[in-house]
């Protein structure tokens, strides 16, 4: 999949702006952390490439800084030793299930994540600051149909995957 096509699906799943998220990705292929297209010659991304995508658009400190921030977030790290980018690139890649996955919560100061599916809750990096801790929460069946549609799902298929998984899990 490329660049473009992955943002818009990136914005319309997790109702972010896609101006915004175009500038995020800018900024982060100026930073070198996803590949830049030159004419006719766009890349594909591989599903770490897509992982560094979804952490551009959803961990964002601001524009000037999406490089790093990408790469602040994505060596986080659980109690249990997983790498934060690792998950993610996991459900891309399709080695780990989306289907389960109920919500996750980005906390961008101190940087810190929490996701959680329906049997495990895993924190990386920071942990959950109160006050006036600025997070971002992201609803764990947006996230899981656009990793699908990521993956080449159509939308429509992946509305019902997910709907099915939800209702295999309320049965369980």
């Amino acid at each position: 999949m490329m660049k473009g096509e992955a943002a818009r699906i990136i914005s319309r799943r997790l109702n972010l702006s896609h101006g915004r998220v175009s500038a995020l990705l800018v900024a982060a292929s100026d930073a070198g952390i996803l590949p830049k297209g030159s004419g006719k010659s766009n890349p594909t991304l591989s599903p770490l490439e897509l992982a560094h995508l979804i952490l551009a658009a959803t961990c964002d400190r601001g524009i000037g800084v999406a490089g790093q921030s990408v790469l602040e977030f994505a060596a986080l790290q659980s109690a249990e030793g997983l790498v934060l980018v690792d998950l993610i690139e996991a459900m891309i890649a399709g080695r780990a299930n989306v289907s389960g996955l109920q919500s996750v919560v980005v906390q961008l100061e101190p940087a810190g994540v929490s996701v959680t599916t329906a049997g495990t809750h895993f924190r990386f990096g920071a942990d959950h600051a109160g006050g006036a801790a600025k997070q971002v929460v992201i609803r764990g069946s947006d996230l899981a149909a656009a990793i699908l549609e990521l993956q080449g799902t159509p939308p429509q298929k992946a509305d019902e995957q997910i709907a099915v998984g939800r209702l295999a899990a309320a049965l369980n």
